[in-house]
């Protein structure tokens, strides 16, 4: 008869858990939509390129968007007079490269709306309403985009009863940080730890029976 060591099993759950974790995480990571529909997203974010490279802006969704939006960026001040990724036209995954940063290079997004004739910033002091037009976190990528900020636009469907659900045009941005400190930790690692948590309680209890 083969003899399985209580440490064996543990470790070959774990390996198991984490592989399990890390596929279902390749295979679709959604972002996390705004969750305060209806009230103004009160944080402000501060884009900067995060490395030096290329700027890639991948689409998501236009939520149910009637307008018609297109995203544009500039950086440090300067608009790359790069443009589109129009949110009723362009499908999941469809990307624009955007052009060179450098690391640290501050980089606005601008989404013009085109039933309006107004352009929103992600700068909520350059917006002309004062109102705060996106909502961005962090996105872990999946098998069409990359890992990326998340960054959703508020278009306005009328300015006497806005929405607020950010939702009107949805992208990820690669190579780009968002400047907030919370990093989401993956599933993997959360299955990780507790493995090797329980491992260490397998060795303790046979050290105690020793």
């Amino acid at each position: 008869m083969k003899i399985v060591s209580p440490i064996a099993t543990v470790v070959k759950g774990c390996v198991m858990a984490v592989a399990l974790s890390a596929y279902a995480m390749s295979a679709s990571a959604a972002p996390t939509p705004y969750t305060n529909s209806g009230t103004e997203n009160l944080i402000e974010y501060s884009f900067t390129a995060a490395t030096t490279g290329d700027i890639t802006a991948y689409f998501v969704s236009k939520g149910g968007a009637e307008y018609v939006n297109t995203l544009s960026i500039s950086i440090n001040g300067v608009d790359t007079g790069i443009s589109g990724l129009t949110n009723q036209t362009s499908v999941y995954g469809q990307s624009l490269n955007f052009g060179h940063a450098n690391a640290g290079d501050v980089v606005v997004f601008s989404l013009y709306v085109a039933n309006i004739e107004r352009t929103w910033s992600s700068v909520k002091a350059d917006n002309v309403d004062g109102v705060n037009h996106v909502y961005s976190t962090t996105f872990a990528g999946d098998q069409s985009i990359p890992t990326g900020v998340y960054l959703a636009f508020e278009d306005f469907k009328g300015f006497d009863n806005p929405d607020f659900n950010y939702l009107d045009a949805q992208f990820v941005i690669s190579n780009v940080t968002n400047g907030t400190p919370d990093v989401p930790v993956p599933a993997a690692a959360w299955l990780m730890g507790s493995g090797l948590l329980g491992l260490a309680g397998v060795a303790r209890r046979r050290t105690q029976k020793n």
